[in-house]
């Protein structure tokens, strides 16, 4: 299973402790999240707020994006990034990742 399936797979069960435990042992950088239904949107925030809750996980970018997210609620839920599409999500991933390595 790669690593996008699985944490998409952890998402649609909702499961934020195993998003942690997952995004650790891959040593994630971004943990990216897209929601297809305005029902799954508020979970978004769940995993935000838990990440931004440990030490060890704080420096993942947090990005969302999907069909009924919009860049004001990526905002609101404090994600630091928002993608229209998955396009515009490979851009924007690119991004922090040359951030990262800038500032290594």
């Amino acid at each position: 299973m790669s690593n996008y399936s699985l944490m998409n797979q952890l998402l649609y069960e909702g499961k934020a402790k195993n998003i942690k435990e997952a995004a650790r042992e891959h040593k994630s950088s971004i943990v990216g999240m897209n929601a297809l239904l305005t029902t799954t949107m508020p979970y978004r925030k769940v995993v935000i707020d838990g990440f931004a809750k440990e030490e060890d996980l704080k420096h993942i970018k947090m990005c969302v994006g999907g069909a009924p997210v919009s860049e004001m609620f990526a905002e609101e839920i404090g994600a630091d990034g928002y993608a229209a599409d998955a396009s515009s999500a490979v851009e924007l991933f690119n991004g922090f990742i040359s951030e990262q390595v800038a500032s290594t």
